[in-house]
């Protein structure tokens, strides 16, 4: 079910306006930390997702959770990388070039979609 919302949200990306043009600009010196705030609330039964986009590829997994111990990471994050806030916040530690791209958040099981940011890391 996860990977069909994914897959629905890819596309909702990819037609119309592409999720670069839409994004706001966050930069951030390699080594530095970053807070990149969601405004969507996390409610009870709903899972709060956050993902990366790079050129020409579609979302990745950040970070998903449903509650404070209820964590899942992406392939490419994990602990020691990223966290989320109280807020619903993504706060990503020690940036390296590589982690520069698009990033937003997300709301399950309706895929509400706000605010992208295109973090460069330089």
């Amino acid at each position: 079910m996860m990977k069909l919302a994914v897959v629905c949200m890819m596309l909702r990306l990819l037609s119309g306006l592409g999720a670069e043009e839409q994004a706001s600009t966050v930069k951030v010196r390699v080594g530095g930390d970053v807070t990149l705030q969601c405004p969507l609330l996390l409610t009870a039964g709903k899972t709060l997702s956050w993902y990366r986009m790079l050129s020409g590829q579609g979302p990745e997994l950040v970070l998903s959770t449903r509650s404070r111990s209820d964590l899942k990471f992406g392939p490419s994050f994990g602990p020691k990388r990223v966290r989320m806030t109280a807020d619903g916040s993504l706060v990503l530690q020690a940036a390296q070039r590589s982690d520069s791209g698009v990033y937003f958040c997300s709301v399950a099981p309706k895929h509400e979609q706000e605010k992208k940011s295109r973090l460069t890391v330089g």
